[in-house]
């Protein structure tokens, strides 16, 4: 006996088995049952959905003799007669491949002719937004006031392409997604009845995998039925969909959200080693993300969530902030065209993760606002004594010589200038400020260390030096002299010293 797929074996056949359009059902079982029924319906919504399964059972439900709470009975003899391929009374038009003036002109002129078995002749037009605009103008009068026993129900994914004329003439109804809990259940409720073990977090993978397609899903479960012998495993379903392991996803976010670049990259190359797809790979981190700023905002993770996956989410969540959440699933959520269009698309994800990782390499306003609110962060905690000031390391050079008031530390000299760049609004420079690794007094001149050129660059800019000088004698009430220095960088940068003795005057820059 020739096999028949999950998804036609299944398919509605009455109102109550269509769920997830409930706002749908109800409408239209009380026009079944009042007798209010219309003659243009336009159905609209994403793939598999219920709209041509709505369609099929509201076509048998107006002309059923005994309907059952607005659906059909489904053994009365105009019933039977409906449920076969040869029936005239309803007919299914694909507008794909029938999308002429002359095939909707033949509907057209065979609307004349009434119903053979039924009240209503019912004309079920799929996809019409595939329709040439002649389709459409042959079409308006016929749909606008049809004889009294046609009924015209159009389908589409999309809508938008419909003219306004179709538009104002149908009753529109619009098909959600489908909720994954009632999607999970109802492949739970199938392989009981077909005898099929399974682990619930291998349903769970598969209504996911879904994303609200009722069809989607049950199409994943037919591969998944043919896997195996025994019970389905989370593991079975990840190999077929090409995907990764929560564990793994949730440790790359982490990865991401820490700032762990090694990590990253780790495992996303242990994760492309095992077979699975780059692409699936993008939007699985997509949805984990999601799931992490969900956390972050309402304090808890999505209760639908399986219980391990929940407990790691809200660990994760725990430790990092909304905007660094929101500004990686920005970054990650884009890689759809991204990919799409390259030949490389491991290259793209990886560097994708990378730039959502590293904020320095980061220089849009969300970035730098980013860096800015960590440092805000640390220094807070320094200045608390949360977190100990970092303490410069031994150098051969001669004794220190402290400034000479008591409190006028290298840390507190520089803490007042940090807050005092803030409240002039100088964003840029403060937040250079906040990445100092290091600040001492060396022979009463004030010295600052970074590892980075952008932030060296930076504090050593005429205007910039300038000002930190201003700011620096102003707070302490006498002149200071200052230097920045990059640890990343082996010996002096001559010509910026040079630049800076220019600028700024041969008394205030002391090298060592």
């Amino acid at each position: 006996m020739k096999y028949t797929s999950l998804y036609r074996r299944y398919r509605p056949t009455t109102f109550d088995k269509l769920f997830g359009q409930e706002h749908i059902v109800r409408t239209l079982t009380n026009q079944v049952k009042l007798g209010t029924v219309g003659h243009a319906y336009l159905f609209t919504g994403t793939r598999g959905t219920g709209k041509t399964s709505a369609a099929k059972i509201f076509a048998r439900a107006v002309n059923c003799l005994s309907p059952i709470e607005g659906s059909p009975c489904g053994v009365c003899e105009v019933c039977q007669a409906l449920s076969t391929t040869a029936t005239m009374d309803v007919l299914e038009i694909d507008a794909a491949s029938n999308n002429g003036v002359d095939e909707i002109r033949e509907l057209r002129d065979s609307v004349a002719y009434p119903p053979v078995h039924g009240k209503y002749k019912v004309y079920i037009v799929d996809e019409v937004h595939m329709l040439s605009t002649q389709a459409f103008n042959a079409l308006l009068k016929t749909l606008e006031e049809p004889p009294t026993h046609a009924i015209f129900i159009l389908a589409t994914t999309e809508v938008h392409k419909l003219p306004q004329t179709i538009l104002s003439r149908c009753m529109r109804f619009d098909f959600r997604l489908v909720p994954k809990d009632m999607i999970a259940s109802h492949i739970r409720d199938i392989f009981d009845e077909i005898g099929k073990a399974y682990e619930l977090d291998a349903i769970d993978a598969i209504a996911t995998a879904g994303e609200g397609s009722v069809r989607d899903a049950l199409s994943i479960a037919d591969m998944c039925l043919s896997c195996s012998d025994g019970k389905l495993t989370h593991a079975d379903v990840l190999d077929i969909l090409g995907a990764s392991d929560r564990g793994t996803l949730l440790s790359i976010c982490e990865g991401i959200l820490t700032g762990d670049s090694s990590r990253v990259l780790r495992d996303i190359d242990k994760t492309v080693r095992l077979g699975r797809n780059v692409n699936v790979l993008s939007r699985d981190l997509t949805a984990t993300l999601r799931d992490i700023m969900i956390c972050v905002i309402t304090g808890e993770p999505d209760k639908s969530l399986a219980d391990t996956y929940r407990s790691g989410i809200s660990a994760i969540a725990s430790r990092t902030d909304k905007d660094r959440v929101l500004r990686a699933l920005s970054i990650m959520a884009s890689l759809e065209n991204d990919i799409r269009y390259t030949t490389s698309p491991r290259v793209v994800v990886e560097a994708a993760a990378l730039r959502a990782t590293l904020l320095k390499t980061d220089l849009s306003i969300e970035g730098l606002l980013q860096r800015v609110n960590q440092l805000e962060h640390k220094l807070a905690s320094v200045e608390s004594g949360v977190v100990s000031a970092p303490q410069p390391k031994p150098t051969p050079t001669p004794t220190i010589k402290q400034p000479t008031l008591a409190d006028d530390s290298a840390d507190t000299v520089w803490g007042a200038l940090v807050r005092t760049l803030k409240q002039k609004g100088m964003y840029a420079l403060y937040s250079c400020a906040l990445e100092v690794k290091q600040v001492f007094f060396r022979e009463g001149t004030l010295v600052a260390r970074v590892d980075n050129s952008t932030d060296y660059n930076m504090l050593t800019n005429e205007v910039n030096t300038k000002e930190i000088i201003s700011i620096i004698s102003s707070l302490s009430g006498k002149q200071y002299a200052f230097v920045c220095e990059n640890t990343k960088v082996e010996g002096n940068d001559l010509e910026a010293i040079a630049t800076l003795k220019r600028n700024v005057g041969e008394d205030f820059i002391k090298i060592h």
